[in-house]
């Protein structure tokens, strides 16, 4: 009798062992699904972000309010039929999420600005260094022009 309480104990152990390692087994294979879920959703925002760069070229000013304002509206009344979305935790998230895609936009016509400006210098200095050689060029022809004149006039 004392031999199987001992034997039925150490059957609860390796049982409880056996939950153990099936509960950490699931824990990390939720994990993973988190993970993936998680590197879907920065892909989904690196692409939304890239496609709000593209709509630069075709707006005339980069905020939109009224489009802000009915896109946040469309995206809250679908989080209400979500079963774990709040209304309120879209708005945040989107409200972050229209920021930053403002930002990136303003950063993106900085940019822009900034190597026009560049580049409008670059030919600039160009221009001048030419206009230098130029000038230096029509001082030598005026130099040569000069001694052959006096040449000339010594021979005669």
């Amino acid at each position: 009798m004392r031999y199987q309480g001992k034997v039925n104990q150490m059957k609860g152990k390796a049982n409880s062992r056996t939950e153990e390692e099936k509960s950490a087994a699931a824990l990390a294979s939720i994990r993973q699904a988190i993970d993936a879920v998680d590197k879907t959703i920065l892909d989904l925002l690196n692409r939304r972000f890239s496609l709000a760069l593209q709509t630069i070229a075709y707006k005339k000013n980069l905020r939109d309010s009224r489009r802000e304002k009915e896109l946040i509206k469309r995206l809250k009344g679908r989080a209400k039929t979500r079963k774990f979305l709040s209304p309120g935790l879209i708005e945040k998230i989107y409200l972050l999420i229209l920021k930053e895609s403002l930002n990136q936009q303003q950063s993106y016509q900085k940019g822009v600005r900034e190597r026009r400006q560049k580049s409008r210098n670059q030919k600039r200095q160009a221009e001048r260094k030419r206009d230098k050689q130029k000038e230096k060029e029509t001082r030598m022809k005026k130099k040569i022009f000069s001694l052959w004149k006096k040449e000339k006039k010594e021979k005669i």
